[in-house]
């Protein structure tokens, strides 16, 4: 293995780092550093195997694929390695140790402004690897493929300290560089190599590579250079901590399952499932469980067997109904599945919504402790142990890279780490491997990812031993559209025999009397509801509607009519602070005595844990339908629950491009299905549709996918495969928020000065400044709106926030008047709601 001193003279006058409080740090111990973070990372990780699996995994082709022979495998593991080692080479550059480092040693040498290293630090690194590569006795496209590698990992060296981009002018910047080099307007003498560097403008010039002639392997290709990029951001970053603080050596996992295991068996709902077991079986004579916690527990020991018979499987799919505890189910496979492969160190709890990460962490804080898990949104602090004595450098580490045994988190944060070009979003990427990833209510991704994401989600599960367990009420097989043979698992066998248990499928009664052709009028809707509350005496209803503007007309026709008196009626949407929209669902849920009518859009359908008598519904994907379902007599306790359905807006407004609205239940076919809970077969219709699609030649073909993870598109990537596609503009209105029941107010205006403060204070360390920030922003969060078209600031924008001052026009009895807003901003802009 090549090292500093093997390439440059007088190695030891180059620094890397500087601080106040200590020794400079050389180069070449801050390259030495960060092997050796990657060498703790191989211990930990098993990235030797990793890369193994990757570059075994490689074909390429002339005429016909093949795999790599065992000496260009040997080549590209060794390239991929060095690239690590060599990353910061560039820092030899005069003006960086001049500008940057204020080294005495430089203070003489003719220098231009650019301080830059990583660029240099790419081009250093192909001219010392070129000759190596060609000197191998290879194929002529096996020499191909290492040139190809030795040019996109070079490419990770020079964006280290940035973002990814594509690789198109990437070559130019080479160029250029080279001839300043060959100018002498950048003097690297000390490199030893420096009359070769200068000859190698030809090479550069036919570094024109034709990825699809080289290689057919796509994602494999993609991983391989993704892990390189987040190996060399990692590691360079731990190693700057060591230097500026301290050793990195807790990485947060599960080092002993046997003792999550013992926390987890002493819970009583894992006790009387395990009483339950032994009674099932003869060996424990108990009180039989009955009603929902025999359902429960009879799915908790099915899906536990089949996993243990499957336990060397990466896939599984766990199909149950709302309500049947999905989650301490999962957690328990999790731990088997842990148990079964001693190389697992870490589980990922995925979710479609903040709101259910914060819900679903009371429930695992309860089994494991608050010391073991970690809540990581937008929304949730960095999470600290001890606010008396805080040791912010570690604390700040700890979120960058997820040092955290069991990470909660967002569908969206989640797949950033496979997609996003940003440093900060890959940098945990290295810590998915050894894994168990749970992802919860996959349908709620959009469909036309479906199938992109099969295939990455396969190729991740294989190339970074990672298990998914893949789990919903309605749960799509997405691997029905993958093209890789990974053989999944479905862990209960028939679910039908759950779904149609009458404690199930007969918990709320379906009443499709009031679906038509057309639309329902709200004031016929209205006087229906009025009418069966007379009649039946419901205490809680629940109304659903898909558009903000439809749920606040109706919510104001509804509390017109019965809010005279005492508070009834209450209104739930997107534009509903999560401080209120909290509020609103715990008196829901822990007042059992008064009389609740809930108008909310479907900000109230997936996790949110309320128990209704009856619901209102406008129909939209039956995905939806099922979630607005598990929100009705969710405790199977009541005897009359009733849902009914009706059509008033256009669901393709709402559900863009997306080709489930075909198939709902305004179809007698998918209003049987519904009914019988027979999701496979409205899956099956739905996969051939969206399989079809995928192979048209269009732009939302899976050939333009294949396209861009062979010649590493990294920014097309990362915008056509958000899971949120919507362009929003973030506005914060600055008013008093008053807090519910009470006559406490949080000042809006305090909050964004306690921002500012914080964001501007040149005095705190970086990573004091990020944590208290976090702190900050979960209050800011109470304050800021999604938009979708720009507004005009009041100058006072920070980052990519628009800031609205005097704000407390636009709310009334703490709900947002949309309407006041848009008529004040948009006057002559169409009514309809630019707000997500």
């Amino acid at each position: 293995m090549y090292t500093l001193e093997s390439v440059l003279d007088n190695n030891e006058i180059y620094l890397a780092h500087k601080a106040s409080f200590k020794k400079d740090e050389t180069l070449k111990e801050h390259l030495d550093c960060t092997f050796k973070y990657f060498n703790v990372l191989n211990e930990q990780k098993g990235l030797d195997e990793v890369l193994n699996r990757l570059i075994d995994s490689i074909r390429i082709k002339k005429g016909k694929e093949y795999y790599l022979s065992d000496e260009a495998k040997n080549t590209a593991k060794a390239l991929f390695k060095q690239a690590v080692y060599f990353h910061d080479i560039g820092k030899i550059n005069p003006a960086f140790q001049r500008i940057k480092m204020k080294n005495e040693k430089f203070k003489n040498v003719k220098i231009t402004d650019d301080s830059n290293h990583s660029l240099l630090s790419s081009l250093l690194y192909i001219d010392i690897f070129y000759d190596d590569i060609k000197a191998v006795k290879l194929k002529r496209d096996e020499l191909e493929f290492l040139k190809l590698i030795l040019f996109t990992f070079s490419y990770s060296i020079s964006r280290h300290h940035g973002y990814l981009k594509d690789l198109s002018e990437y070559l130019n910047k080479l160029t250029g560089l080279l001839t300043s080099i060959e100018t002498k307007s950048l003097i690297i003498d000390d490199y030893k190599h420096v009359e070769r560097l200068m000859s190698r403008e030809k090479l550069l010039n036919n570094y024109n590579f034709n990825f699809e002639k080289i290689i057919t392997t796509n994602e494999e290709f993609y991983i391989l250079n993704k892990l390189l990029y987040s190996l060399i951001t990692t590691c360079d970053f731990y190693a700057t901590s060591d230097y500026m603080n301290k050793k990195v050596d807790d990485f947060g996992l599960i080092d002993n399952v046997v003792d999550y295991k013992k926390l987890f068996e002493k819970s009583n709902i894992i006790k009387n499932i395990r009483k339950h077991d032994a009674y099932k079986k003869g060996k424990f004579s108990i009180t039989p469980l009955k009603g929902i916690n025999e359902l429960r527990s009879d799915m908790f020991l099915e899906s536990e067997e089949s996993i243990l018979k499957n336990i060397d499987k990466k896939i599984f799919y766990l199909e149950a109904p709302t309500g049947s505890g999905k989650t301490i189910n999962s957690l328990n496979l999790a731990l088997k599945l842990i148990e079964g492969d001693n190389k697992l160190k870490k589980i990922f709890y995925v979710f479609p919504f903040n709101t259910l990460c914060d819900q679903t962490s009371e429930v695992i804080n309860d089994f494991f402790g608050k010391e073991n898990t970690a809540v990581i949104n937008s929304i949730t602090p960095i999470k600290t142990n001890d606010d008396e004595n805080i040791d912010f450098e570690k604390t700040y580490l700890d979120r960058l890279f997820l040092h955290y045994p069991i990470v909660l988190t967002s569908h969206v944060n989640f797949f950033d780490m496979f997609f996003s070009c940003g440093r900060e979003k890959q940098l945990p990427l290295v810590h998915l491997i050894n894994s168990v990833v749970i992802l919860d209510e996959i349908q709620s991704y959009r469909i036309k990812l479906w199938k992109e994401l099969s295939n990455m989600i396969e190729c991740f599960a294989e190339m970074f031993n990672i298990r998914f367990i893949i789990m919903s009420a309605t749960l799509p097989e997405i691997s029905y559209l993958s093209n890789r043979n990974i053989n999944e698992v479905r862990l209960i066998k028939d679910s039908s025999k759950y779904f149609l248990n009458p404690l199930f499928k007969d918990r709320v009664t379906i009443d499709f009397s009031l679906l038509s052709a057309k639309k329902i009028e709200l004031e016929e809707l209205l006087d229906f509801i009025i009418e069966y509350r007379s009649n039946n005496k419901p205490r809680r209803i629940l109304v659903e509607f898909i558009n903000k503007k439809t749920c606040r007309e109706f919510y104001n026709m509804m509390s017109k009519e019965l809010n005279k008196d005492k508070k009834i009626v209450h209104e739930l949407t997107g534009d509903d602070s999560s401080l209120y929209r909290k509020h609103i669902i715990d008196k829901i849920k822990e007042d059992k005595v008064n009389e609740y009518i809930l108008i909310a859009t479907q900000v109230i359908e997936a996790g949110v844990d309320i128990d209704m008598d009856v619901g209102f519904k406008d129909i939209s994907i039956i995905e939806a339908e099922e979630q607005f379902a598990g929100r009705i007599n969710r405790s199977c306790s009541k005897n009359s629950a009733k849902i009914f359905f009706f059509n008033y807006d256009n669901v393709e407004r709402v559900y863009k491009d997306d080709l489930r609205t075909s198939y709902s239940v305004n179809q007698s076919k998918y209003r049987q299905i519904f009914m019988d809970k027979n999701f496979d077969e409205y899956y099956q219709d739905v996969m051939k549709e969206v399989q079809k699609e995928k192979e048209e030649y269009n732009q939302n073909s899976y050939e333009r996918f294949n396209y861009m993870l062979r010649n590493l598109k990294y920014h097309e990537l990362s915008k056509e495969l958000k899971l949120i596609q919507d362009e929003n503009y973030l506005v914060y209105f600055e008013h008093k928020l008053k807090l519910p029941d009470k006559e406490e107010y949080i000042d809006g205006r305090e909050v964004w000065e306690e921002f500012k403060n914080l964001l501007f204070d040149e005095n705190m360390s970086y990573t004091k400044r990020q944590v208290l920030l976090s702190r900050t922003k979960e209050k800011m969060n109470y304050f800021i709106y999604n938009l979708r078209e720009e507004v005009k600031s009041d100058d006072e924008d920070i980052e990519d926030i628009i800031y609205i001052k005097d704000a407390e026009k636009y709310f009334e009895e703490e709900k947002f008047d949309r309407k006041k807003f848009i008529e004040d901003k948009f006057p002559k802009k169409d009514k309809g709601g630019i707000f997500l």
